[in-house]
């Protein structure tokens, strides 16, 4: 499974990031709205 975080505080995302990747998911994170769109545009 794939996900996308998007968060403005860095250090939070990378928390919620790793966990995720514990749970064997592929994560991208974003810092802001516009990144985010970007993102899912490319995935």
């Amino acid at each position: 499974m794939r996900a996308l975080v998007v968060e403005d505080q860095e250090t939070l995302a990378g928390y919620i990031a790793e966990g995720l990747r514990e749970l064997a998911m592929s994560v991208d994170v974003a810092h802001d709205g516009d990144s985010a769109i970007n993102k899912l545009g490319t995935g």
